[in-house]
């Protein structure tokens, strides 16, 4: 047997490793998610903030619904930017004139009585008080970008502020197209399809990722609402690379701690398991490699008795000590019943030689007769059968053939089978008919067959001058008989009750006329159902085959050929039933054989 030589410490400790690396590796990913969900939930808070923020600083304008349409609808009549601090001393006179405390408490209705040129100046005014305040907001908050948007169509944005990437605060040059529509992909945007939809004064996010160089981006839109329908909105957008990397960086520090923690619990968990488990199982092991060399279980039982650890160690411990004074009670059972049997097989060998014995099995035990040739063989399932044939002259002229098979199989089979054997022939050589051979073999066997066993017999005596075959069928296979040059078929006789069945069983002879070259097949069922490792029986249709393949061959080749077939059918299934067989050709009388030679 190959030793093994691993370590289960080693082991148990490279399994436990393993799944607190996959606990580590799994509470990293739980810990990443959650606190990833947190950062953005953080950030649509801060987000949204500072929409409403934005929103503030626009509707501090009374005037926003006046400035909007101005914006749109006047853009190409703007000039921006323009000098500001001039617009500023401007406007500061209008709204004196007009007794107006700020820019901011101008109402749309007096901004509309304004004249076109002061209304333009106005808007313009206005719009670039809010432009560095986009700015402001965008550069305090790290936001990508900060702008606010009318929506003409799904499909196209009109820009009405923005706060540039690479504008500094307080700078109004390089100011984009206001007035230029923007192409837009809502397919890109859902939320901002649904803000539009739902009409609802809330703030909206979405996560998008782009298309071009995969950055992640968490947008954010807040709609300015008049009369219920939306005039336009301010959208926020945030870079999501950074926080990742601060989700990863304290994750990372997380691991790192978690990682101790679990390299620390490890190592005392292998050390209590090597103290409570490992070691004592290590001397159970010295014990069991004691025990297989000694065989000495008070040794085993004493050592183990020292192990006192109240867990399955323990029990393991007493179970190996029982198991070896059972093993050694179970030895000594084994000598003895291997001896038994040694005994029984010697028996029953003995047995099987004796059964041997009793049937014919010299072929040659008439010699100088040419008026037949006979053959038998009999091979039992188990070391004996409850199959016999039998087959002897009764005088000079008549042949007696038996053909039996006992209910049952091994050692009460063979045994009455030889007494059943033995009462058939005592009756056959008192010169009686087949029909009444039977009628007394049976009251014989019922007469102290209290086991209600039975043997299905045929029996025939064949007239060697004339050729005429008398026979009875006591329950038994069907004959296969080959006359008149034909092919072999079966002869199906009437059947009485097998012997030992009835006591009051009546039988019915016939007689068969066999003319010179006819022969008769004689079997027992182990032939027909002899069956195969599909479950398909051999059947009559397959023997009654073989026996025409050579149907003038000599009885021994016959047998020898219907066997070699029903071996290559049966294959590597188990031989179920005893399997006999017998056959006798009819080569007519002496005399006719000595006048045609003459």
């Amino acid at each position: 047997m190959k030793k093994r030589n691993g370590k289960i410490l080693v082991q148990v400790g490279a399994l436990v490793l393993a799944l607190f690396a996959l606990a580590a590796a799994v509470n990293g990913i739980f810990i990443y998610r959650s606190n990833r969900r947190n950062y953005i939930d953080m950030l649509e808070r801060h987000t949204g903030n500072v929409l409403q923020q934005t929103r503030t600083v626009m509707e501090a304008y009374a005037s926003l619904p006046w400035l909007l349409d101005y914006w749109q609808t006047h853009v190409s009549e703007m000039e921006l930017p323009g000098d500001c601090s001039q617009r500023a001393e401007d406007v500061t006179h209008l709204l004196l004139d007009r007794k107006i405390d700020s820019a901011c408490a101008v109402t749309p209705e007096q901004a509309q009585t304004f004249p076109d040129r002061e209304q333009q100046l106005f808007a313009e005014y206005c719009y670039l008080e809010i432009v560095p305040q986009y700015d402001e907001l965008k550069s305090n908050f790290e936001l990508q970008n900060l702008y606010c948007v009318s929506m003409i169509t799904m499909d196209n944005a009109l820009p009405i502020f923005q706060a540039l990437p690479d504008r500094e605060l307080g700078s109004y040059g390089n100011f984009f197209a206001l007035g230029e529509n923007w192409p837009f992909n809502a397919s890109l945007h859902p939320a901002v399809s649904e803000m539009y939809t739902e009409r609802e004064d809330r703030t909206y996010f979405e996560q998008v990722t782009s298309t071009t160089d995969g950055t992640e981006y968490l947008f954010a839109y807040l709609p300015i609402m008049e009369d219920g329908n939306i005039r336009c909105h301010i959208c926020a957008s945030y870079v999501m690379d950074a926080l990742r990397e601060s989700i990863a960086q304290d994750v990372q520090g997380i691991e790192r701690i978690n990682i101790a923690i679990m390299v620390s619990a490890a190592a005392l968990l292998l050390f209590l398991i090597n103290r409570s488990i490992l070691r004592h199982l290590a001397f159970v092991q010295k014990t069991i490699r004691k025990y297989r060399e000694t065989k000495d279980s008070d040794t085993v039982v004493k050592d183990l008795k020292t192990i006192q650890t109240g867990n399955e160690v323990g029990r393991l411990a007493d179970d190996f000590s029982e198991m070896a004074v059972e093993l050694d009670r179970y030895t000594g059972e084994m000598v003895r019943l291997t001896a038994e049997k040694e005994r029984i097989d010697t028996e029953l060998s003995l047995a099987a030689r004796i059964q041997a014995d009793m049937l014919p099995s010299d072929f040659q035990a008439f010699p100088g007769r040419k008026d037949f040739d006979i053959y038998a063989t009999m091979d039992p399932a188990k070391e004996v059968g409850g199959d016999f044939y039998d087959f002897f002259l009764v005088d000079d002229d008549h042949l007696c053939m038996v053909m039996a098979d006992v209910s049952g199989k091994g050692v009460p089979a063979a045994l009455f089978m030889m007494a059943s054997k033995i009462i058939l022939a005592n009756h056959v050589m008192l010169g009686k008919s087949p029909t009444q051979i039977l009628t007394d073999a049976n009251a014989a066997i019922c007469a102290n067959n209290r086991e209600d066993m039975f043997v299905t017999v045929w029996l025939g005596i064949l007239d060697l001058k004339s050729g005429k075959l008398t026979a009875v069928n006591a329950g038994h296979e069907y004959p296969a008989m080959e006359q008149a040059g034909k092919d072999f078929s079966l002869l199906k006789d009437k059947h009485g009750f097998p012997a030992g069945a009835l006591e009051w069983s009546k039988y019915h002879e016939y007689e068969v006329q066999l003319d010179p070259g006819d022969a008769v097949f004689l079997y027992t069922d182990g032939v027909p159902e002899a069956t195969d490792s599909k479950g398909e029986l051999y059947g009559r249709s397959r023997m009654l085959a073989v026996l025409n393949r050579a149907p003038d061959a000599e009885p021994e080749v016959l047998l020898k050929t219907v066997r070699a077939d029903v071996d290559a059918f049966v294959g590597n299934a188990e031989q179920f039933d005893d399997l006999t067989m017998m056959c006798v050709r009819y080569h007519g009388p002496i005399q006719k054989q000595t006048d045609a030679q003459a």
